[in-house]
């Protein structure tokens, strides 16, 4: 494996804690394998190493790297925080299963609550006490806290698990001592993004050797509880060994000197810079343009001639991918959305009936399916069956389903419930990015926690600049560089770091731009609008 000495020094040490700092371009999934690859061949047993990634596509892409390397390797745990910790929580109840509800289903358990004990106190409230999970509760016993007590006991009464307690549920089996135990490496990767209950998950595992990577230069997340602040106070912490991987084998020496100078202006950010190495300067431009049509026609112009396959068009706002995407489009420039996929048809039915072929015997899921797939009257009289033969609702139904059902057999019976094809595409797509090993619950985890992008058609990608994360181009547009736009009414710093992000997406050529004038997004109202801060900050 080709590996700059940073990276070899980053693979290879012997420090119990390591945070591995690694920028963008930086080569930082090469690393990780790496150092998995040096644990193996120093006689660390494959079983004994957990890797925790962002998504599981990326645990896939990890596994097949490694197996280059160490032919027939299987690690201990390669996926999510959600998937681990799950393990943990079927582990604990034995033969009493669990299945992971879906996010509407939750939503009514909750309303039901509310209704029982008539709570008449406010949503916000409520919810606090909820993300406190179900191990929060004081013995004071707040009104809200009362609500959620009920919800969670109606939770596990019908056997349900939903997606928010899987946190505090799987931390809680750590702390006591029942889980975690057999892990003697534990990496984590794109730590930037660690929300505060992950880290407490991450400190509370007994694995004697911890491996945390990410860039905190990158961490674009808050508004999903994720924030840099524990990887900083990590790298700089008594007893951890930092590695700080700034070569940048991706951006010309130009792009990287832009998107430093933003960066740089982040309050508490830990001392580093990317540094190009590709040998070549690259070019960055920042135009004024009048107006936004006046922009989309200025883009459209530097295009001609390029290859638009390798070229991005990245906003800050959705609504003004559309607009934009429209635009270029009617300028004749093929264009390539970049989006989050829409839900197809049927896509909640596709969902309830995978929970219900993980738990058959799921009084609460089946009685739901019944209601859903054939009726209400059909659905009280299994109900009314079941408790009179003293069984489950599955056993007294006339096809009744099969127990132990793995995730090939689960998509057969979606196929019988006639789901749509597009729903079993999708879930077939999830299901791919999972080893060997997964359950049903496992991809109910997948599905709930699925943010999977495309691209739509070909030619240049138009998308947002967190959509573009982990990618790169040759070429890269970034319009609409506004105040009010980014940054928003919001952190400026991680407006800032979002800007790094967007920045470093490009190789050899970045193209900054902003208008005077622009219709209000709302409004449609023209109105005049100043240059984003951030193009001073990089002195463009």
């Amino acid at each position: 494996m080709n590996l700059s000495p940073e990276q070899i020094a980053a693979a290879v040490s012997t420090a119990k804690s390591i945070a591995v700092i690694a920028g963008p371009g930086s080569g930082k999934t090469r690393t990780l394998v790496a150092r998995v690859a040096h644990l193996i061949a120093g006689g660390v047993k494959p079983s004994r190493i957990c890797v925790v990634t962002f998504t599981n596509e990326a645990a896939r892409e990890l596994e097949r790297r490694l197996a280059v390397f160490c032919e027939n390797a299987r690690l201990g745990y390669a996926g999510t925080l959600h998937g681990l910790l799950l393990r943990y929580i079927q582990a604990d109840h034995g033969e009493h299963k669990l299945t992971v509800a879906d996010p509407e289903q939750v939503a009514a358990m909750i309303e039901a609550s509310i209704r029982r004990l008539r709570y008449t106190g406010t949503k916000e409230a409520l919810n606090e006490v909820l993300a406190r999970g179900p191990h929060g509760i004081s013995r004071a016993m707040s009104r809200e806290e009362v609500v959620a007590a009920d919800f969670w006991q109606e939770m596990e009464s019908a056997g349900l698990l939903d997606f928010d307690s899987i946190l505090h549920r799987g931390w809680h089996l750590i702390r006591i001592g029942v889980a975690g135990n057999e892990f003697f490496h534990l990496l984590v990767d794109e730590t930037q993004d660690t929300g505060r209950m992950d880290w407490k998950i991450y400190e509370a595992m007994p694995t004697p050797n911890k491996y945390y990577v990410g860039d905190t230069d990158q961490s674009i997340y808050g508004f999903r509880g994720g924030s840099p602040e524990f990887l900083t106070a990590l790298a700089t912490a008594p007893g951890t060994e930092a590695h700080y991987l700034n070569g940048n084998y991706r951006c010309g020496e130009f792009i990287c000197d832009a998107a430093n100078a933003v960066v740089s202006n982040v309050a508490n950010r830990l001392p580093k810079r990317t540094e190009s190495q590709t040998g070549e300067a690259g070019t960055v431009t920042a135009t004024a343009y009048d107006n936004q049509a006046a922009e989309i026609v200025g883009i459209a112009t530097r295009l001609h001639g390029v290859n638009y396959e390798d070229c991005a068009v990245l906003l800050r706002l959705n609504k003004h991918v559309e607009i934009y995407a429209a635009g270029l489009a009617a300028m004749g420039v093929p264009v390539r959305r970049r989006q989050t996929e829409d839900r197809p048809a049927y896509w909640r039915d596709a969902k309830q009936l995978v929970a219900l072929c993980a738990n058959p015997d799921n009084d609460w899921l089946a009685y739901d399916w019944i209601c859903k797939s054939v009726g209400r009257d059909a659905a009280q009289e299994a109900k009314r069956h079941a408790a009179e033969d003293l069984t489950t609702i599955n056993e007294v139904i006339p096809e009744p389903m099969k127990h132990g059902m793995n995730i090939a057999e689960a998509i057969v019976e979606l196929g019988k419930a006639r789901c749509s094809k597009a729903a079993i595409e999708a879930i077939e797509q999830l299901a791919a990015q999972l080893d060997g090993s997964a359950t049903l619950n496992d991809l109910l985890i997948a599905i709930h926690s699925d943010t999977t992008a495309t691209d739509d058609g070909s030619g240049v990608v138009v998308g947002t600049i967190h959509g573009s994360k982990g990618r790169e181009f040759s070429t890269v547009f970034l319009p609409a560089f506004e105040q009010g736009i980014i940054p928003a009414n919001r952190d400026v710093d991680e407006e800032r770091r979002l800007t790094f992000v967007g920045m470093t997406r490009a190789k050899a050529a970045l193209h900054v731009s902003h208008a005077a004038r622009r219709p209000n997004l709302y409004t449609k109202v023209i109105e005049a609008a100043e240059p984003s801060q951030f193009v001073s900050e990089a002195e463009l």
